[in-house]
């Protein structure tokens, strides 16, 4: 009986943690991909995690630069993958809209 208890917690513990993830998905997000960009030496970066689903990504509001006069702006940015596309490193769709580039030399 204490195994079946035990085991019934384990359960009750990782689907907490999934739905927390799953609550928490856009500030993870976030997190993740300004880390990645600055990794790489862009920086600073804003941007806001709109959606983010199974197989799509939308963001809004994404600045590189001074938030002042950042270098680079874009209004919105969408991708959409499929599992297939993951396992090539590829995404099946990507799209920018709004993209106004002011100045590429201060980024460097």
């Amino acid at each position: 009986m204490r195994r079946r208890h035990a085991l019934v917690l384990v359960v009750a513990v990782a689907l907490w943690l999934v739905v927390g993830a799953w609550v928490e998905r856009r500030a993870m997000a976030r997190l993740l991909l300004v880390g990645a960009l600055e990794a790489r030496g862009i920086a600073p970066v804003s941007l806001g995690v709109e959606e983010i689903g199974l197989r799509t990504l939308s963001l809004r509001g994404v600045t590189i630069g001074a938030a002042a006069e950042p270098a680079v702006s874009i209004a919105e940015v969408e991708a959409r993958w499929s599992f297939a596309g993951l396992r090539e490193r590829r995404l099946d769709r990507l799209s920018a809209t709004g993209v106004r580039v002011r100045d590429l030399a201060a980024l460097s």
